[in-house]
């Protein structure tokens, strides 16, 4: 388009001298503007040459043209000698060796006939003098220009690039709290927030973490091989933020010692610890692998995330610490009495609606500790307090995880026992009174003291399968282990 823009100037300049011939002047013309547009058609991976040298090769046919031009148009004498200004403009608007070259090139062609000539200063070599000249001032005018034109740009583009970035941050940012308080920190919402990472910041890498019995548990990742599920907190990147609690940016992972590969190409690292008054719940890694490496914006970023991240975990294990204290006994940690009725009305209705062919028994055993209201009376409430944790204990050390445990009074306890019968009831409540038997509790003077248990023993009743009536009859036995004498079990 810039050497057809040459055309019209030179075939008005042509229409009006009747010494030009016109049709020979259309037919270069026509002829150099096809070798231009045939020389843009030509697509990138067939070019001969760098993109700088193809410039060259561009500029310089116009330029040809400029020269066919004048030749026919009067040689040195031709007004179309201000054609050469605009090529050397628009070589200097590619670049600047684009612009000392054509600008050189241009000077010579206006000085070479009078250089060549042996006559002295003539108004012509004034002329070539004077074009040579606004030439070169022309290039060098025009290459400062385009050159504060090009830093502008770049400036505007990078200006625009960062608030389009910070842009997407903030909306990801946002997303990442909605989705904390809608959903907590649940593996859907850690799954999403993963995916923000990667989508919205553009990270390559992502991995979530909490802690767990003192290990980083993976609890979603984006990019990371899946048998990455837990990290040793004294290796790599991830292993120094969780050793110190600060975050770790590493702009450049080649030149980090702790750094652990596990992709080739990444660049850059940053890892945050999620930190909640002095306590390490998690931790979140990020990774990219270029072409700009990681800087003090992701930082902030990522900083504010494991804010985010790091209260909603909190929160999350505060919640969870309440609901288990709504269900647990605070002085024994076995579950009170609330809990454990719901919980056995569970199990009787699972084996009602089980097929009686697949039924497996169900039995119960109530304890209660002997003459424990004259115990307190005599030892104070502290050491009677320290004799129900023993027992609460020494219950422990002997059920399943599947039986259901409760202290159903202040001094009585009932222990499940899904799938044992009445006799198999017997022979844990026994080994339950041997073990308290064998457990010597310290009073406040120093002396040691024993305590002793009795237990009622009941299987559920096909007849009469309700909670009410096991716990009954297990009441029965255990009153009939008090009048034996105490200190014994008895089925019923």
């Amino acid at each position: 388009m810039y050497t057809i823009g040459l055309v019209p100037v030179a075939l008005v300049v042509a229409l009006a001298s009747p010494d030009i011939d016109a049709a020979r002047l259309i037919s270069v013309a026509v002829a150099f503007v096809g070798l231009q547009a045939l020389a843009g058609l030509v697509p990138l991976r067939f070019r001969p040459m760098t993109a700088v040298g193809w410039s060259f090769l561009r500029i310089s046919i116009s330029l040809l043209l400029v020269w066919a031009v004048v030749e026919l148009t009067g040689g040195p004498a031709s007004p179309l000698l201000v054609l050469y200004l605009p090529v050397v403009t628009a070589a200097a608007a590619l670049g600047a060796e684009q612009a000392v070259v054509m600008g050189v090139v241009a000077a010579l062609i206006f000085l070479a006939p009078e250089v060549a000539s042996s006559g002295g200063a003539t108004d012509r070599t004034l002329q070539g003098v004077a074009l040579a000249g606004v030439s070169t001032l022309l290039a060098v005018g025009v290459r400062q220009m385009m050159g504060q034109i090009e830093r502008t740009s770049r400036q505007f583009r990078g200006t625009a690039l960062n608030e389009r970035r910070r842009s997407r941050q903030i909306s990801g940012l946002e997303e990442v709290g909605r989705t904390l308080v809608t959903a907590g920190p649940s593996d859907a919402a850690m799954e999403q927030v993963a995916e923000v990472l990667v989508q919205r910041f553009g990270y390559a890498l992502a991995a979530i973490y909490d802690v767990a019995d003192g290990r980083l548990r993976l609890r979603a990742q984006r990019g990371y091989p899946p048998e990455i599920a837990g990290i040793d907190p004294d290796q790599g990147v991830i292993g120094r933020a969780t050793r110190t609690g600060e975050i770790q940016l590493v702009r450049d992972v080649t030149v980090d010692p702790d750094y652990l590969a596990g992709d080739p190409s990444v660049l850059s690292e940053l890892a945050v610890p999620l930190v909640l008054d002095g306590q390490l719940l998690g931790l979140v890694n990020v990774e990219t692998t270029g072409p700009e490496p990681m800087d003090r914006t992701d930082r902030d970023l990522m900083s504010a995330i494991g804010n985010k991240m790091a209260t909603s975990l909190a929160m999350a294990r505060d919640r969870e610490r309440l609901a288990e204290l709504a269900v647990r006994d605070p002085l024994t940690g076995l579950h009170n009495r609330r809990y454990f009725d719901e919980t056995l009305d569970r199990l009787v209705a699972n084996w009602l609606v089980t097929p009686e062919t697949e039924r497996l028994p169900l039995s119960a055993v109530t304890f209660d500790l002997d003459e424990f209201g004259r115990f307190n009376k005599l030892h104070g409430v502290q050491v009677g307090d320290q004799v129900l944790r023993v027992f609460a204990g020494a219950i422990r050390s002997r059920v399943r995880q599947t039986d259901l445990v409760g202290r159903y009074g202040g001094e009585e306890f009932v222990v499940i026992l899904p799938g044992s019968d009445r006799h198999r009831a017997v022979e844990v409540a026994e080994e339950i009174r041997q073990r308290l038997a064998a457990e010597h509790i310290v009073a406040e003077d120093g002396s040691v003291l024993s305590v002793t248990v009795s237990a009622g023993c009941a299987e559920l009743d096909p007849d009469n399968p309700t909670r009410e009536e096991l716990l009954r009859t297990a009441d029965v036995a255990l009153s009939m282990a008090k009048r034996s004498g105490r200190d014994r079990v008895v089925a019923a």
